[in-house]
């Protein structure tokens, strides 16, 4: 077992103490991706943070012991103002604050986080982070005077402007510490108790890779939670009755139209065709078609000089085009250089590539909302890009009623949905296999992390993933379009 609980367990407990318990015992897997980068910006964030604070002393040791007699013997010398990443321990708790500042009553407890600052508001998990923080320094004996968080400007480009904007939340961090620190003890306990607390069927089980392995999950063909807009009332009527897989939902329990015809889908156990609606849904398309997916990075550092924090920005596109139903599809794609911004090059590739007539075929309103943001960034392409949204057809709608499989299990994202109607096709074995992957890739190029080798190897993988994406659209639509009645 971990000998310590960290602010992560804490704060997980706090949702759900079964998946913190098994998580404290769990052996230490592989950074996903997305990990990988937030630890490479939360790095090059918190240099930036430091920068504010000149004079302001680091503590290096990562060992525990070593970091708490460091930032002791730190503590006790006045001449020291402010202290970044010191360790403090009291019982099972530690925590290591980003930045402490010595006042005339105390010390100020600041979080650095790579969100946008909100004027005026704060995020209720950066609060509890706070909180966390500051119940276990006080807990270590450490008086607290205030507490901030430091966000990042949504006015920052990279450049000289200031990175960060501050925020005091005293009182609100305040409130909750003297939550948690009626909580603790007793939290602590059932941690680390051997005994591993009950579990609870709740909606944050729709986000945990532990509810179906080990957990409440464990034998069920198809979860209450796969029912789309699940509230929490009727989840609590669900439980009530004792019902935890959707094969067991009687025929009188009330849901709405929608959850209903879910529900009977999967008990029905087979595909589920809406004939007048799917026919209604594809007579909108027009031939020949463009079957046309985008992926973007964003970073919370400006990935490009004049680009902000977390600002999405197009590097690539997939399109496959058909003259019919059953020609062979023909392909060409675009990816940026990690070099530079080149949205504009995107933008006129896209334009010549879609021609003036035909239907372009998306998968979610995600590629709508993108062309729009293009418009307004070339005012000159402006009129060409917003007419191309007249030609958009969102297949995505096909699979929000008119087709319908167990499989789907609540969810229509082309992931799910391509290998259920598809079976051949799937995202299996490619190097990238997910938009978040995808994001990661190409921002670690932009960072130099990236060998000259990765970066050839990454780009390949990109271009195969987004390709993936848009031939996946073309047999999904060859697919649906077989399920018509025949005339």
């Amino acid at each position: 077992m971990k000998p310590s609980i960290t602010k992560a367990t804490f704060l997980g407990a706090q949702e759900c103490l079964t998946r913190a318990w098994m998580q404290l015992r769990a052996a230490p897997s592989p950074l996903s991706p997305a990990e990988e980068l937030r630890v490479l910006e939360g790095a090059a964030l918190g240099e930036l943070a430091r920068e504010s604070f000149p004079g302001g002393v680091l503590v290096q040791e990562r060992g525990t012991e070593a970091a708490v007699r460091r930032t002791q013997a730190l503590l006790e010398d006045s001449t020291v103002e402010v202290i970044f990443e010191g360790a403090f321990v009291h019982g099972s708790y530690v925590t290591r604050p980003d930045i402490l500042i010595r006042e005339r009553d105390g010390w100020k407890v600041i979080e650095v986080k790579s969100s946008l600052h909100d004027e005026g508001k704060a995020d209720k998990g950066h609060l509890q982070d706070l909180a966390y923080t500051t119940m276990v320094l006080q807990l270590a004996g450490i008086a607290t005077s205030s507490t901030e968080l430091m966000r990042l400007s949504r006015d920052w480009t990279g450049d000289a402007t200031a990175p960060f904007r501050r925020y005091e939340c005293t009182a609100q961090v305040k409130e909750l510490v003297q939550r948690f620190l009626s909580e603790a003890p007793e939290v602590s306990e059932l941690l680390r108790s051997d005994r591993m607390p009950a579990a609870e069927l709740t909606l944050a089980c729709r986000r945990c890779d532990l509810f179906g392995a080990g957990c409440l999950g464990d034998n069920l063909a198809h979860p209450v939670l796969e029912i789309p807009r699940l509230s929490e009332a009727t989840l609590k009527r669900l439980k009530a009755a004792g019902i935890h897989d959707i094969k067991d939902i009687p025929s009188d329990f009330h849901l709405t139209e929608n959850q209903r015809l879910v529900v009977e889908y999967i008990q029905g156990g087979a595909l589920s065709v809406d004939s007048p609606s799917l026919t209604s849904l594809l007579s909108n398309v027009e031939w020949p078609c463009y079957y046309l997916d985008f992926e973007s990075a964003k970073s919370a550092i400006p990935l490009f000089e004049g680009t902000r924090p977390h600002q999405q920005i197009l590097t690539q596109y997939s399109l496959h085009v058909c003259a019919d139903l059953i020609c062979e599809p023909k392909h060409t794609e675009y990816l940026a250089p990690h070099t530079h911004d080149a949205r504009r090059e995107l933008a006129e590739r896209l334009l010549a590539d879609l021609g003036d007539r035909g239907t372009i075929v998306v998968y979610s309103g995600y590629e709508a909302t993108q062309v729009k943001a293009l418009a307004v960034l070339f005012p000159d392409l402006s009129d060409r890009l917003m007419s191309l949204r007249a030609r958009f057809f969102d297949l995505e709608e096909v699979f929000k009623g008119a087709v319908v499989h167990p499989e789907f299990r609540g969810s229509t994202s082309i992931k799910v949905t391509l290998p259920a109607i598809v079976p051949d096709m799937n995202y299996e074995g490619l190097g990238i296999g997910n938009g978040e992957a995808a994001i990661v890739a190409f921002v670690k190029m932009v960072r130099g992390v990236s060998a000259p080798e990765e970066i050839k190897l990454a780009r390949r993988d990109l271009l195969a993933y987004c390709k993936q994406d848009t031939l996946g659209m073309v047999m999904l639509h060859r697919a649906v379009a077989a399920l018509l009645p025949r005339s």
